[in-house]
């Protein structure tokens, strides 16, 4: 039986309360939305109420399905590099003697990222990893990166969440080319982008 790795129950739960800071003001349309069925019945404006209910409704779903995550991974190999994020290769492109990997995340792909090697660390909105000797640097295009500084760097573990859509990029030498290819899909923590 392969090995499991556990998340960490306390960034699980740091997760699942950003989720419900998010989901707040769904719910104050909604509210609103009763309000003003409620107070305001005799104008009809009963059609008003019900679009708000039903987009408060659909925002509220949203946001529910931008916060999914993943409690357990199989356990990543050793010494590998890994993917940082679930999504798509979107494309690996040539220039020179550099190749550029870029990991595309939709909103529905899970919300962590995880730690691709022992040697990655944050460098402001960036994760900066030495690999054979090689410095990476995995940039992520995003304005929802949330980093928990205070995970330990091993890898698989999560260190930080995007919330939505993101992009990762990585440029590789040519001498550490990857075997992952446009439309494959990589599973953060576990798929690797080099062994």
């Amino acid at each position: 039986m392969p090995e499991i790795l556990k998340s960490d129950i306390s960034i699980l739960l740091k997760i699942k309360k950003q989720q419900y800071r998010n989901q707040l003001p769904p719910l104050a349309l909604l509210v609103l939305a009763f309000l003003i069925s409620f107070f305001f019945s005799a104008y009809n404006l009963r059609y008003l109420s019900w679009g708000l209910s039903l987009i408060a409704f659909v925002w509220y779903l949203y946001v529910g399905f931008c916060h999914r995550y993943k409690e357990k991974i199989p356990a990543p190999e050793e010494g590998a590099l890994l993917s940082p994020l679930t999504g798509k290769v979107r494309s690996l492109k040539r220039s020179s003697d550099i190749y550029q990997l870029r990991i595309s995340k939709s909103f529905l792909d899970s919300v962590e990222i995880r730690c691709p090697h022992t040697s990655a660390e944050w460098d402001k909105d960036a994760l900066r990893v030495v690999f054979r000797d090689a410095p990476l640097v995995f940039r992520f295009e995003t304005e929802h990166l949330v980093k928990f500084a205070e995970t330990e760097m091993q890898p698989g573990n999560i260190i930080g969440m995007i919330v939505g859509s993101a992009v990762c990029s990585l440029n590789l030498q040519q001498n550490l080319m990857t075997a992952l290819k446009p439309g494959d899909i990589c599973e953060g923590g576990f798929t690797p982008i080099l062994d």
